[in-house]
């Protein structure tokens, strides 16, 4: 289980800043966003919320 703490009301534009910090891939979908940086995936919606979080 991931605990967001005060990340989880971020808005997209501050994902996008910390993925550009970070050096992530950015694929953007119809419906949402996903990064992807070494040992992490998170998978957001437009609005910034996240869906997904996968750490290997």
């Amino acid at each position: 289980m991931v605990i967001l703490g005060s990340i989880n009301s971020w808005k997209l534009d501050d994902w996008l800043a910390l993925s550009k910090i970070k050096d992530w891939n950015v694929t953007q979908f119809c419906d949402g966003v996903r990064l992807e940086g070494k040992g992490i995936v998170i998978c957001l919606l437009l609005d910034g919320k996240v869906e997904m979080v996968t750490l290997s």
